[in-house]
This record gives structure tokens, C-alpha cells and sequence, in this order.
């Protein structure tokens, strides 16, 4: 559905659409109450097709060509922990936009 809609769109952009576009987290039991799990451990999230293809900001890994996750490949351990990783935006919309990145800390 997204190649159809997009066409002239790579593999990393369409990727990167769909991956972006898992906004909504993946939490244990039905009334999404439970605790919201690490990517690391089950995926990138529930993504809607429709919503995901209106997205007109998209979020690449600005360090690894081709990639288009940001990963830091650490299991938690209850510890601190720094790193630090470039991303990339691309607004393909209309108009401008100021954008702020966030960090959320899941299970």
C-alpha cells in the first residue's frame, strides 16, 4: 500500500515512513495499562497504514547508510547508561517545522 501511494519513494523512505509511523506502544494486556516494552524485545510498535501515509516529517538514522532505526544495542540493567546517536529529519511538507526529539524509557 505505501509503494503504491509513494512510487518514486526508496526502500528507506517507505521504511522509515512505516517505522515512524508506530506511534502507538505495545503494552501487556488488552487495555494497554500494562507496562510499554523496548523495541529491542518486540518490534517497533502498532502502526496504522492510513495515519503512518500522512506523515510528512520522517526520522533517519543519520549514521549508518541505509538504516533507518536508532538502536543502541544495550539491554536495561536498572544502571545508567549515556550515547549518543545523529538523527536525521526530512519535512516533506509545505511548511516549516520546529521538531523536538524525546527519549522514552520503556521496559
Amino acid at each position: 500500500m505505501m509503494r503504491q501511494q509513494f512510487p518514486t519513494r526508496s526502500v528507506e523512505e517507505i521504511k522509515a515512513l512505516i517505522l515512524n509511523g508506530a506511534g502507538r506502544p505495545v503494552t501487556a494486556g488488552g487495555d494497554q495499562l500494562g507496562p510499554t516494552y523496548s523495541t529491542s524485545r518486540i518490534g517497533s510498535g502498532r502502526t496504522e497504514v492510513h495515519r503512518t501515509s500522512q506523515n510528512v516529517v520522517q526520522a533517519f538514522n543519520a549514521e549508518d547508510a541505509g538504516a533507518v532505526s536508532i538502536g543502541f544495542d544495550v539491554e536495561p540493567t536498572g544502571t545508567n547508561f549515556s550515547a549518543t546517536k545523529s538523527v536525521r529529519l526530512v519535512n516533506r511538507g509545505a511548511t516549516s517545522m520546529n521538531l523536538s526529539l524525546e527519549l522514552q524509557s520503556v521496559a
